[in-house]
């Protein structure tokens, strides 16, 4: 007498399959936005766009534009490198210089981050400087990253935070202007 296939881990592997086949189509069908990518993983409907002349790098993206849409903008010449890197509903990257975001970095809802001012004043000319965060840092909701900051590796910032300054390594970051208010040894916990 046969045995009863277990339907639970057919199931379960269904389901993983199905991610897996989601995955790389959505692979394909945004490779040729990017210069490089891995793999993307998107959840949510609301909009994944990808904007502009420039170069994207994307090793494993996973982006979850649940309610809002995810926007990375990349101008002429610029380039956004992205690691292993999660970006929730929201989020907006825009580009002139270059962004480069590390290995196993989240970056929280509705969080801007901006190489530029996206305007001169005064007479003068638009500036834009590079935007570097480390690996394992923790961007919390509703964010502002400015140019020229770099946030060290294992680092978190608190939700509704301003960067304007730039962060070392294992530093907690909250406020408006965003100041350190503690320490880490290892970052976030998954």
């Amino acid at each position: 007498m046969r045995k009863p296939k277990d339907k639970t881990k057919r199931s379960l592997d269904g389901k993983m399959v199905r991610a897996e086949i989601l995955d790389y189509v959505n692979t394909i069908r945004y490779r040729k936005k990017f210069a490089s990518l891995k793999k993307l993983h998107i959840v949510g409907r609301k909009g994944f766009y990808i904007y502009g002349p420039g170069k994207i790098y994307a090793a494993n993206l996973s982006v979850h534009p649940l309610t809002y849409p995810v926007e990375i903008y990349a101008g002429p010449n610029a380039k956004v490198i992205l690691g292993n890197v999660f970006l929730n509903q929201g989020v907006g990257i825009g580009c002139l210089s270059q962004v480069t975001i590390g290995d196993e970095t989240m970056v929280g809802s509705e969080t801007e981050i901006m190489d530029n001012d996206w305007h001169g004043f005064d007479g003068k000319a638009l500036k834009a400087e590079p935007v570097y965060i480390g690996k394992h840092v923790w961007i919390g909701f509703r964010c502002i990253i400015l140019k020229g900051i770099t946030i060290g590796d294992y680092s978190i910032i608190g939700a509704g935070s301003v960067v304007t300054h730039s962060v070392p390594p294992n530093a907690i970051y909250a406020g408006n202007p965003a100041k350190q208010i503690g320490t880490t040894i290892s970052g976030y916990s998954s």
